[in-house]
């Protein structure tokens, strides 16, 4: 499901072979990918449990504040963010540990990136991949949490923070 209305856009130039060549185009002010609240969708969040999150991005202006990538739940899991000065960070909330917070450098505009997000509630290790390459890592006991109530709140969004069942903000551009 689109948020507000989007544009589905063809390109001859994106980056994995094979690719089916389709991409949604969010305005970086109002639209947004919701993926829902199916219980499948909450990966990482048990104890001994693995997760990955993968999502191909790629923008065309900075935002004015961070702009998020994806998300479940107003504060969940894992949140890989484009900061306003171009930088890739990711938050990380765990059910026994402070939350973290780190950074995997620079990503330009205009250019695609396959970023990545892994962590084991078993090795207790978090590691974010930008094209492959483990740019930032955390080692941390416990799984991963969404303190997001139950129902709308806990959606699963790409280009945007789930505020409630209603509402979003941080919109990827």
């Amino acid at each position: 499901q689109i948020g507000a209305p989007s544009e589905e856009s063809s390109s001859s130039t994106l980056p994995a072979p094979g690719a089916s060549g389709y991409a949604i185009r969010l305005n970086g002010t109002s639209q947004y990918a919701d993926a829902g609240t199916n219980s499948n969708l909450r990966v990482g969040e048990t104890a001994g449990s693995e997760a990955s999150y993968s999502i191909w991005v790629n923008y065309t202006q900075l935002p004015t504040t961070a702009g998020v990538v994806m998300r479940r739940g107003p504060t969940g899991s894992f949140v890989p963010y484009l900061g306003n000065n171009g930088a890739l960070g990711c938050d990380v909330h765990y059910n026994t540990a402070a939350s973290d917070y780190f950074y995997g450098g620079a990503l330009n505009p205009n250019t695609w990136y396959h970023i990545v997000v892994t962590h084991s509630s078993t090795t207790n290790a978090t590691v974010l991949y930008v094209n492959g390459q483990a740019v930032a890592n955390s080692t941390k006991a416990g799984y991963l949490l969404n303190t997001g109530a139950a129902g709308g709140a806990s959606r699963f969004l790409m280009g945007a923070t789930s505020l409630s069942g209603t509402t979003q903000a941080e919109y990827f551009p």
